[in-house]
């Protein structure tokens, strides 16, 4: 009986093998996702339809991932992604992964991080709490909460069949859009993945089914979707206000600022706390975990300052000794890319 009571204790503690490899993922993701690398594997049409809309030097990720035991996905729009993969087998040369464990590997697109504790996790994060136990423990699980949009989809591999729910502020419009959808792919290559959807309200929600699916139809639909998602988008504007001309700001128009003194005031942008932002496996900039006295905020980038990438709060503090008159400084705000010319 006490032996029953401890083995069930520890069972209860130890983290599952989904557990650490979400317990990875940023929280502030609008799109979590975990897989068992043997379901992947048979969904292989969908992950080669996939890989002509990923960067060449991720070929070796998906190959890691193929052959892993668990793969966890977070992706934050405009922002970047991050794939955790916890494996035992051997993973060939790839400079897209970093090992951050015995069994833990990561790759990271664009200015996409990991958890560093389990309380900056997506599994510590509210917005997940529903999602949570399809995450952790279905074979295929997406969930997203975007703008107060939320969608959770579960798939499995044998026989291939899956179900997505779509919380909606109007049920019937949603579920008349998804109706006039499927019409409409009788006449394309979609028919067969479209006949094989069941659209059904549920109060607030609308439930989609699939039974009797293909891979290879699904695959059609996948590759369709990343077309339209991989259409050209305007690029987002960062919006940055003149201050109050305090601290030292003598004059600021848009992004051109005047200030007392430079070296004065590049201190005062880090003067917090920051993370590195990584991408593959280089310091891309300095992610601020606080707003800075001057100028920035929290969640800005500090990417470079004159044409030299920034990668530690201390090497930007050492550069602005030297600043004198004028200095450029990189940061990336909300996704988007500007340059803030500093002057005395």
């Amino acid at each position: 009986m006490v032996i029953s009571a401890a083995l069930a204790a520890c069972a209860s503690t130890t983290p599952s093998e989904r557990e650490r490899a979400l317990a990875r993922l940023p929280s502030q993701a609008q799109l979590v996702a975990a897989a068992d690398g043997t379901a992947l594997a048979a969904f292989r049409p969908v992950i080669d339809a996939a890989r002509a809309f990923l960067p060449r030097n991720l070929d070796c990720v998906v190959d890691a991932a193929l052959t892993s035991e668990v793969v966890a996905v977070a992706v934050t729009p405009g922002t970047g992604a991050t794939i955790v993969i916890l494996t035992r087998a051997h993973v060939a040369r790839c400079a897209a992964l970093s090992r951050i464990g015995d069994d833990l590997f990561v790759a990271t697109i664009g200015a996409g991080t990991i958890a560093d504790t389990q309380a900056a996790s997506a599994l510590a994060d509210s917005r997940w709490s529903r999602a949570r136990s399809y995450l952790v423990n279905d074979p295929i699980a997406i969930a997203i909460e975007r703008a107060g949009q939320r969608m959770l989809a579960v798939a499995q591999p044998k026989p291939i069949a899956g179900w997505l729910t779509i919380d909606a502020t109007d049920p019937p419009a949603a579920e008349r859009m998804l109706r006039t959808w499927i019409d409409r792919q009788q006449t394309t290559a979609l028919h067969g993945f479209a006949g094989n959807l069941v659209v059904q309200g549920r109060g607030s929600q609308v439930l989609v089914r699939t039974t009797n699916l293909s891979a290879e139809e699904l695959a059609l639909a996948v590759a369709d979707v990343l077309r339209l998602a991989d259409a050209p988008a305007p690029p987002p504007v960062a919006k940055f206000a003149c201050p109050a001309l305090t601290g030292g700001i003598v004059r600021c128009t848009g992004t051109e600022i005047v200030v007392d003194s430079l070296t004065t005031t590049l201190r005062k942008l880090v003067a917090h706390d920051t993370e590195p932002v990584v991408a593959g496996s280089d310091i891309v900039g300095i992610r601020l975990t606080e707003d800075a006295e001057l100028l920035l905020r929290r969640g800005d980038v500090i990417m470079g300052l004159d044409g030299q990438r920034i990668t530690s709060t201390e090497q930007l503090h050492e550069l602005a000794r030297y600043a004198h008159e004028r200095a450029a400084l990189a940061v990336r705000r909300d996704g988007a890319d500007v340059i803030l010319e500093l002057s005395e």
